[in-house]
């Protein structure tokens, strides 16, 4: 979806080839995208929704708050992750306008991620799906492991380990248990 500004103006509108010169913004390419101001930027990120829309989206009543933030405002630090969560766009981009635009929801991984992205290609599969398999994979080695400590658990590792079970309360306490190198079996 394209989104087109004129300067003059903090209104979008859909009808970019009657204005010069224009800010086009596609907030579904992850590419650094240039839009000079939060005002505009932060319409990208909700794809040219009205007001009473945005405010609707972030639980507001009344269309003011939306309307003083286009006015040269900016939202406090909850409404601003609130924003980010809801359209799925980079806060650093949405705040300074620089880096890509669209946030990766797996940056925290850092360089760990390279290789989870190259396995994920060599075996033609979704980047999620493969994180949620080898997240999945190691709780159920941690929980194995916490299972053959049971009699000697502090407190805190017997809270975890109930967290654990109720996670996986479709696999047995025994498999869990008899787990080899983390090879745990359905039952």
């Amino acid at each position: 979806m394209l989104l087109c500004v004129r300067f003059a103006e903090l209104e979008p509108t859909r009808q970019c080839e009657s204005y010069s010169p224009r800010v086009t913004v596609s907030i579904d390419s992850p590419r650094n995208t240039e839009v000079p101001n939060f005002a505009q930027r932060l319409r990208a990120a909700f794809r040219n929704a009205r007001d009473a829309e945005i405010a609707r989206l972030l639980g507001y009543r009344s269309q003011s708050p939306i309307a003083k933030w286009f006015e040269g405002t900016y939202p406090n630090t909850e409404v601003l992750l609130k924003i980010a969560q809801i359209t799925k766009v980079n806060l650093h981009w949405l705040l300074t306008g620089e880096g890509t635009t669209l946030a990766d929801k797996f940056d925290f991984l850092g360089e760990a991620l390279a290789p989870v992205r190259e396995i994920a290609e060599l075996h033609e599969q979704e980047i999620e799906e493969l994180v949620r398999f080898l997240v999945r994979e190691a709780l159920l080695v941690r929980c194995s492991q916490l299972m053959q400590r049971f009699d000697d658990l502090p407190p805190d590792e017997f809270r975890e380990f109930r967290v654990l079970l109720r996670l996986f309360s479709e696999l047995s306490v025994a498999e869990i248990g008899n787990g080899n190198n983390g090879e745990i079996r359905r039952a």
